[in-house]
């Protein structure tokens, strides 16, 4: 005879189970049992922990849970579950490589030197408290229609007739996984069994773009985790296309924030330029800055970013659209060059300095068109053709090998990445709140690695730059592959006389002609 498999119930099932006992008619603990479908010794047993079922499913944050099991580090899982729900709460998306940078950042500050936020135990901390993993669906069925219709109403009149259009700004950060790769690829017949998926890579960089009403762009501006990255060993921070800033986890921050302002504004001031409208929202990062002479902060009303914002109307897709293309036509590139290289090495290698120049390509192909009708979209000024589509630019990028719906999704691979440092009501950060509920006079290390590399950065650091007579030679090969390929030589003409012309600046101790006619001694 077989015997009978335990069945565990949860907390909740007990619970169940105990308000049906009490609601049956008066009889025998044996029909009682027979009645409700369950064996006789486990309803006693129920019965008789009555207080201690009830308190469980209480205090239990997952009450359809069968058992109460807890890590050995009980107060790092606790404190990353209350940042989960506060996280929550304000409806932030979080993925499972952000939980176990926080859980780490607990551990840290909680004194647990010893404890590694493993697959498994990520793993088993996610069904211990019920997590589940889905798909959000767009942001706008969250807006505030009203809100926004009213600042159309009684806001945007005003600002119109103060600004010129080349006088009205909006700016927004979006966060990019720059080695990101994309989930799906066609495969042959014989490698659909061993063909092999990869984890979505998260190495996150912030970036701030900036763009007027008639289509004219800022510098970018990107935020990276370490002030000095190993790419930049041989960069002079004046050549790089972007202003580059730093921070401990590459999210926008006040001071940073106030730092772009204030320079911008003083940039403003120097050239005699007229005033600017800057449209933002509501980002805890972006803090009221005193002392603006030529720019005035409008702050758009909450929850009506993804309605109004011309940003969001496609603005931030164009640029990531493009930046996706030039990724993979990197690694194409790359790959048929070596046959001893595979795209997620290739990514993998991208540093920081790789993502930030193709990053400012991608923001110089963004065109005039599209970011004109993202602030038509917005609201901001009449459609010129209502058949306009401000996707269109955002097409030229599709890859012919790639369908629309596999782009779109690479795309947006990163657009629930954080941007901020999240903080509670009183606009305090919310983990170093948990960390000082859990053990008072505890703090977060705050300190940052101003000149270490961040951590997936290269492990070697770069080869040096090439000197003047090979950067000469490089130039020659340059030329003869364009006029191969049917270039036109005026643009490279100019470009070739910017390159002698710093060579020859460069040269510490200038040759003179004379020297090579001295009679020898």
């Amino acid at each position: 005879m077989s015997k009978r498999k335990r069945q565990d119930r949860t907390a909740e099932e007990k619970l169940e189970l105990i308000d049906k006992f009490k609601a049956l008619p008066s009889c025998s603990m044996r029909e009682s049992a027979a009645q409700l479908g369950v064996n006789r010794g486990f309803l006693t047993n129920i019965l008789k922990n009555e207080d201690s079922v009830r308190k469980e499913c209480a205090t239990q944050d997952s009450p359809q849970r069968k058992r109460l099991r807890h890590g050995k580090d009980k107060d790092v899982e606790d404190g990353l579950f209350q940042w989960f729900q506060k996280m929550r709460a304000k409806n932030a998306p979080i993925h499972g490589p952000l939980l176990c940078t926080k859980a780490e950042e607990l551990a840290t500050a909680l004194g647990h030197t010893e404890f590694k936020p493993t697959d498994g135990w990520f793993s088993r901390w996610k069904v211990r408290n019920g997590l589940t993993f889905h798909k959000i669906h767009g942001e706008a069925q969250d807006a505030d229609f009203d809100a926004a219709k009213t600042w159309k109403d009684d806001v945007l009149p005003n600002l119109l007739a103060d600004y010129a259009p080349s006088e009205i700004y909006n700016a927004d950060e979006t966060g990019i996984y720059f080695r990101a790769l994309p989930d799906s690829t066609y495969v042959s017949n014989s490698e659909k069994k061993s063909a092999r998926g990869f984890k979505t890579a998260k190495d996150r960089i912030t970036v701030l773009v900036c763009c007027n009403m008639v289509g004219e762009k800022k510098r970018m501006m990107v935020i990276g985790k370490s002030k000095k990255p190993r790419c930049f060993k041989h960069v002079e921070p004046t050549s790089l296309p972007v202003d580059y800033q730093a921070s401990k986890n590459a999210w926008m921050t006040t001071p940073i924030w106030t730092s772009w302002l204030l320079t911008w504004d003083r940039q403003l001031r120097l050239r005699q330029s007229g005033k600017v409208a800057l449209l933002i929202d509501n980002c805890t990062a972006h803090a009221h800055v005193a002392g603006l002479t030529n720019i005035t902060v409008y702050r758009l009303p909450p929850n009506t970013t993804s309605i109004i914002q011309p940003c969001d109307m496609g603005i931030i897709r164009s640029l990531k659209a493009f930046f996706r293309h030039e990724i993979r036509r990197e690694i194409i590139l790359a790959i048929e060059g070596s046959e001893q290289v595979t795209a997620n090495v290739i990514t993998k290698q991208m540093s920081i300095l790789d993502a930030i120049n193709m990053l400012h390509g991608a923001w110089e192909r963004v065109t005039t068109q599209t970011i004109k009708n993202c602030w038509r979209k917005g609201g901001f000024c009449e459609r010129e053709n209502e058949e306009e589509d401000v996707d269109d630019d955002v097409e030229t990028a599709l890859p012919l090998d790639m369908a629309q719906e596999e782009f779109d999704r690479w795309v947006g691979v990163d657009d629930g990445a954080s941007i901020v440092e999240p903080t509670d009501e009183n606009n305090e950060t919310i983990m170093q709140n948990i960390v000082t509920s859990l053990r008072p006079g505890t703090s977060l290390d705050e300190t940052e690695t101003e000149t270490e590399p961040e951590s997936d950065d290269e492990e070697e650091p770069p080869p040096p730059p090439p000197t003047a007579p090979e950067m000469r030679a490089l130039m020659e090969k340059l030329r003869s592959g364009l006029q191969s390929r049917g270039y036109n030589m005026e643009k490279f003409g100019a470009f070739d006389n910017e390159v002698k012309d710093l060579l020859w600046s460069s040269t510490n101790t200038q040759t003179n002609i004379r020297d090579f006619f001295q009679a020898p001694k």
